[in-house]
């Protein structure tokens, strides 16, 4: 019998850079059959176990399958035995073994013996499958519907003996942000690796097996049970009853479907002036797609250059730039994303400004990520429009961590860029309160210097002033919003070109902790902000829904024509890039809901003009 105390003892190992069992098992297409008997059955194969002893040399794989009900095989009438039981197969190399679970217990649980059938074939093919190593990665294969695998594995100090249980993973719950899940699935095989090769098909259990982290995991064993009525037992049957907890290296993989390329598109989704598509979607191996902004080419096309994280869903997480393109004002783009920067930072490169110069050139923005006390912009320029790109400029001399959102650069009439920051750490400090300020060159990029003045937030906020984003006014100021705790926007305006600032306010823009994007419309010359607007329903909180449009014509003094675009009160809406075309808006913003990471998802959508001004 399996020692429960020695289980106990079994100990894990770090996270594997590949599967355990390479190559994994397509369990859709895997199966165990049998020739040379009178049946030649094929049994669905449900969970497959490897043991290894290094000190004997032995390795052994045992082909657990579907249960079925005891029969009478190729009757005239009266097929299924009365009464009956489950009848569960295990195969390994000349062995077969047979669990017989009935209403009762009984002799004949297991029995072990030859081969009942004749020769057995397993017929395990191969999964192209892909190792999801976090939560948003899981997330993102559970949104697309994928097959999961499980691989556990085990180790006995003592013996030097290990195993790995590999499975169809039949039920993977997730938490409604996507930030936590967990595995349950059964039965598996739990082998006594205390036992030598010559009694692990005796010792073998079935067992259910739960995980939602690396490092350990819980089995529930099919043991002798009692049924009670009351304080009387009436009954013992083989139930999943007896709990054990195992140090083990856990595993979580999806497979990598044909049907997933099929070339189909985006879906999207039309209203009376809007449109919305669903352009990037987090998928395996790429678990968030965020913070991008567009650009008009000179032949008509626009560009969307945005952060394509490979290494996790977190802010700091791997990441490089890519780029969509489209032909058609928006409504359709290139399916392939094409490679712009690659992961230069330590961390990564993200958050996006495009920027069409007054010199007819293209200019990217980008943050390089370095550590948690060295987040800097960067500048790269394009003579061909896009194809190539020249070498970076450092936009922010100081050394620190400095946030720059998406869309944010500007070049004023003077021909000055201004690049709005908060400054979170200096060398060697924790992150702390954003410090708003501009970055500025007066020689297209090609110098850099810092503004006088400093902003910083009431002594009562937390997080202080970030996220700023700039705009030009009629009047040559720049007015400055930024992201706050305090329950609203924050303004500073600048008369001198972005070097001097005054005191950050309170607005009447009620905000939670996100930030606002606001251009001028070409054809009406009014500013258009899209933010999430929390006057109509203060309970919302910290959330960020709803999104919403509203137009200024007084130069941010007032906001009228609010439009409702994103109204999910589980969604997560915000860092919208946007652009106008023709007679539309273009905006690019993360748009999620349940089970999906509150940053994954990146939404194309375009509003006609004339319906926000209705």
């Amino acid at each position: 019998m399996l020692l429960i105390s020695t289980l106990a003892g079994m100990i894990c190992s770090h996270v594997a850079a590949q599967p355990l069992l390479d190559p994994p098992t397509d369990y859709g297409r895997s199966a165990i059959t049998s020739f040379g008997g009178a049946n030649t059955p094929l049994f669905w194969l449900e969970s497959r176990l490897r043991i290894t002893d290094p000190q004997a040399g032995i390795t052994r794989d045992y082909y657990q399958c579907g249960s079925c009900k005891s029969e009478h095989t190729f009757a005239t009438e009266n097929l299924f035995m009365s009464p009956n039981y489950d009848f569960l197969p295990v195969f390994t190399e000349g062995q077969t073994i047979v669990y017989r679970r009935r209403a009762t217990v009984a002799e004949g649980y297991r029995t072990v013996g030859g081969p009942l059938w004749g020769t057995i074939v397993p017929r395990v093919r191969a999964a192209q499958a892909v190792l999801l190593q976090s939560p948003a990665e899981i997330a993102a294969a559970v949104a697309d519907g994928l097959p999961l695998i499980g691989q556990v594995e085990i180790r006995d100090a003592e013996s030097g003996r290990s195993a790995v249980i590999e499975f169809p993973i039949k039920t993977m719950n997730l938490s409604a942000d996507g930030g936590k899940w967990q595995v349950d699935t059964g039965p598996v095989l739990l082998p006594d690796l205390t036992a030598p090769p010559e009694q692990w098909a005796e010792t073998l259990r079935l067992a259910f097996v739960a995980y939602n982290t690396d490092g350990w995991a819980d089995f529930i064993i099919e043991a002798p049970t009692p049924v009670m009525e009351g304080d009387r037992q009436v009954a013992e049957v083989h139930h999943y009853s007896q709990i054990v907890h195992l140090e083990t290296r856990n595993q979580v993989l999806a497979v990598q479907l044909a049907a997933a390329s099929t070339g189909q598109g985006p879906e999207v989704i039309r209203s009376e002036g809007v449109t919305k598509i669903g352009l990037l979607p987090p998928g395996v191996g790429n678990p968030r797609n965020s913070e991008g902004d567009f650009i008009r080419l000179k032949d008509g096309r626009v560009m969307l250059v945005y952060s394509r994280f490979t290494g996790g869903g977190g802010d700091h997480a791997a990441a490089t730039l890519c780029s969509r393109v489209s032909a058609d004002g928006g409504l359709t783009w290139s399916a392939e994303d094409r490679e712009v920067v690659p992961k230069e930072g330590a961390m990564n490169v993200m958050s996006v400004s495009l920027l069409r110069l007054q010199s007819g050139e293209m200019a990217l923005f980008y943050l390089r990520k370095n550590a948690e006390d060295d987040c800097r912009e960067y500048l790269r320029i394009s003579t061909d429009e896009g194809e190539t790109w020249s070498e970076p400029t450092l936009c922010i001399p100081p050394e620190g961590y400095f946030v720059v959102n998406n869309d944010r650069v500007i070049q004023l009439q003077s021909g000055r860029l201004v690049v709005p920051a908060a400054c979170h750490a200096r060398p060697g400090d924790r992150f702390g309160r954003g410090i708003a300020m501009a970055f500025l060159s007066d020689d297209n990029g090609k110098t850099w210097r810092q503004s006088e003045t400093e902003l910083q937030a009431p002594p009562n906020s937390g997080s202080g002033l970030q996220e700023p984003g700039i705009i030009e006014l009629r009047d040559g100021r720049i007015m400055m919003l930024c992201r706050t705790d305090q329950g609203c926007q924050y303004r500073s305006y600048s008369e001198d070109g972005g070097i001097t600032w005054s005191e950050a306010e309170p607005t009447d823009i009620m905000s939670p902790c996100s930030p606002a994007t606001f251009e001028r419309i070409p054809q009406t010359n009014d500013i258009l902000m899209v933010w999430n607007d929390h006057s109509a329903d203060p309970s919302l909180g910290q959330k960020r829904t709803p999104l919403v449009a509203a137009i200024s014509r007084d130069e941010g003094q007032t906001w009228d024509y609010r439009k409702v675009i994103e109204d999910d009160r589980d969604g997560w809406f915000c860092y919208t890039a946007m652009d106008f075309v023709g007679d539309r808006v273009l905006l690019a913003y993360c748009a999620t809901g349940k089970g999906l990471p509150h940053l994954s998802r990146t939404q194309v959508t375009l509003l006609d003009i004339e319906w926000l001004y209705r």
